[in-house]
């Protein structure tokens, strides 16, 4: 049996082209035909198929531009192949009106439609056109005999499936046609070999760059809310849109073009949430494959998002001031227009957002006066649901205290604590049941065996199978053969560990770990930091960490909040707060020319050392590779190369100078 693959055209990667890829290795020796291709992600991923493009594929600009303004041509486009020779021909169709193909025989059509094609049938597409008067005045005309067209082709189809139950009503609609829903492949589960990755605090949304996906509404939010936003997928059409975007969004907006399937699991399985925000999306793809890695999705509660995200359980629905759940069964669906949509959604989006985002600890205006000594001043920050927070700070910035406060162990001045949603001061007992900590200084009654210790923190916390419990967090931490020994018999390092198995007794939700691999041997260390990472990622767990162990913490910690005096210095990210010390290092081992780069170095006021032909330059990173141009212009000569670029150190060794 001969079967043969149709498909709009080759250009970006999307989810009509996962549906074509997943044919295609159902049917290996089957050919591809499409409209044109032109280089980019589709076209990597088929290069390697049997491709057949059309004529218009040679006319100079075709792919690039002239294919929307000259889409009359489909019906020339598709009668120009020669399907004679096939027994199956399976339409991948969506845009231009990849059905009705002249065949001879019995051959037999099969239409995998994504949708009827939204330009002919009113709905919001890549460009708006309807802005221009010449534009809509051409496209009316167009229109009206592409749809005569557009029935007539449906009509010759002998078996539609539908990629959803809307697309399958819209097929109704538009061409009086049954369908079969197939719901299309996602697979990108396989592609977490090495398993899935910690959870960020990041939101996330993939599509195509173009219009009609809700991408102004998303950036727009993440600017308006603060929250860090990452934009997969590549500028598709002409491009405004990509460039609309990029002018409106902000420093916590990322846009990182395609992807790797690998790279897009793990973004995907590391985000807070998938944002789907399409108003009237035929299936929507990318929010079932953000929920098969166990990523919640926010998503308009309209078009094909109904039928894979169930609110409040998976996701959460946005209405226009109105959530789906909670309408009542016969009323009316708001008229959107009337409503003013793009007024009404980003209200609607930040409940959504505000009801995702539950901080699980929140410190606001913390004061702590001992007499005339302020050791804590009026400091505020947040960690959230599965977020690894650390505290820093030189010694006597007021971490310890700040400590003490978050465990009621000492009241504030001043400020309030909320823990879970509730304040601690009236929910002291509910809430250090949820939480527990760990510090490298503190001690247990020492004539008590570390078992008997142990033992009774796991009464205190209620925990049910104790005996296990300490066994086989003890094991974790290699501390079985410390069970039966006092507890004054320990070393600083084998004390550490011990705080640990303690702080895990109760699988807390909230953990505060003060100097958590203090006095530990380094393999020591390293294990325990992937323990407590393990945690995070499988139990989604809370961490607020002080450390005086630079790279622990941008190893671990999301955020950073930088104390110094008792105040808040800082809030950033350990990569972010690198950054805010612009200044790298270059070291090199110069071969020929070495009084010239000193000379160099000299004018452009690049402090610096020599010492036996090795030179290291201090300048700013931004100027690296220009720096490393220009002497390569001029002809000096370096056998080995070494650049440091700035660390969390160095803002912190920056940060405490400045405040001495």
């Amino acid at each position: 049996m001969k079967i043969a693959l149709v498909h709009d055209y080759l250009g970006e990667f999307g989810g009509a082209e996962r549906v074509l890829l997943a044919l295609s290795e159902i049917w290996p020796e089957a050919p591809i035909y499409t409209a044109f291709y032109r280089r980019g992600p589709a076209w990597e991923r088929f290069k390697t198929r049997d491709i057949h493009v059309s004529w218009a594929h040679y006319i100079p600009g075709f792919a690039t531009k002239l294919h929307s303004p000259l889409r009359f041509l489909a019906p020339a486009i598709w009668n120009s192949f020669n399907f004679s020779n096939y027994d199956i021909i399976i339409g991948s169709s969506s845009w231009y009106i990849t059905k009705g193909f002249a065949r001879k025989g019995r051959a037999i059509e099969i239409c995998y439609c994504h949708a009827p094609p939204r330009w002919l049938y009113g709905y919001p597409t890549s460009v708006e056109w309807q802005r221009y008067p010449m534009v809509r005045a051409y496209a009316s005309i167009v229109g009206f005999f592409m749809r005569q067209y557009d029935f007539n082709a449906a009509q010759k189809v002998d078996y539609f499936i539908a990629n959803s139950k809307e697309t399958q009503r819209r097929i109704q609609k538009f061409y009086r046609r049954g369908a079969t829903v197939i719901y299309p492949p996602a697979s990108l589960r396989e592609a977490l070999r090495a398993g899935p990755p910690i959870r960020k605090n990041y939101y996330l949304v993939v599509s195509r760059l173009v219009g009609g996906k809700g991408l102004a509404l998303a950036v727009g939010a993440a600017k308006k809310l603060g929250f860090p936003l990452k934009v997969v997928g590549a500028p598709a059409g002409y491009g405004r849109e990509f460039e609309m975007l990029r002018a409106k969004s902000g420093k916590n907006i990322e846009f990182l073009g395609y992807v790797s399937d690998e790279e897009l699991a793990k973004l995907y399985a590391g985000a807070k949430a998938f944002l789907a925000l399409a108003t009237d999306e035929d299936f929507g793809m990318t929010p079932v494959e953000a929920m098969s890695l166990g990523t919640p999705v926010i998503a308009f509660a309209g078009g094909g998002y109904t039928e894979s995200v169930i609110d409040g359980k998976t996701g959460i629905f946005l209405f226009p001031l109105l959530r789906v759940s909670r309408r009542p069964r016969n009323s009316a669906k708001p008229d959107l227009k009337k409503n003013s949509l793009h007024l009404l959604l980003p209200t609607s989006l930040e409940s959504a957002y505000t009801e995702l985002h539950m901080d699980v600890l929140s410190v606001k205006n913390l004061t702590k006066r001992f007499g005339k000594f302020t050791a804590v001043d009026n400091i505020s920050f947040s960690v959230g649901e599965g977020e690894i927070v650390g505290l820093l700070g030189p010694n006597g910035a007021g971490k310890t205290t700040t400590i003490q406060m978050l465990l009621s162990l000492m009241m504030p001045t001043k400020g309030t604590i909320t823990c879970f949603g509730l304040p601690l001061v009236t929910h002291r007992e509910e809430i250090l049941q949820r939480m527990n900590a760990s510090s490298g200084y503190a001690r247990l009654p020492w004539r008590l065996t570390v078992w008997e210790n142990l033992n009774v923190y796991a009464h205190m916390y209620h925990v049910t199978n104790r005996k296990e419990k300490i066994t086989s967090l003890a094991g974790r931490f290699e501390a079985l053969d410390l069970l039966p020994k006092p507890f004054q018999d320990l070393s600083a390092g084998q004390m550490t560990r011990i705080f640990l198995v303690k702080a895990f007794l109760n699988d807390p939700e909230l953990l505060l770990l003060d100097e958590p691999t203090a006095s530990l041997d380094p393999d020591i260390a390293e294990k325990i930091r992937r323990f407590i990472l393990e945690e995070r990622r499988c139990r989604n767990m809370s961490l607020l960490i002080t450390s005086h162990n630079m790279s622990e913490v941008e190893e671990m910690c999301d955020r950073v909040v930088f104390l110094n005096h008792g105040k808040v210095f800082a809030v950033d990210t350990p990569e972010g707060l690198a950054r805010r010390n612009s200044q790298a290092e270059v070291s090199l081992m110069v071969k020929d020319g070495l009084k010239r780069l000193i000379e160099r170095a000299k004018r452009d006021k690049f402090p610096y050392e020599e010492k036996n032909r090795f030179i290291t330059i201090t300048l700013p990173e931004r100027q690296i590779a220009p720096f490393l141009m220009d002497i390569g212009k001029q002809g000096i000569e370096y056998n080995e190369i070494e650049i440091n670029r700035p660390s969390l150190e160095d803002f912190f060794l920056s940060a405490t100078k400045r405040t001495v």
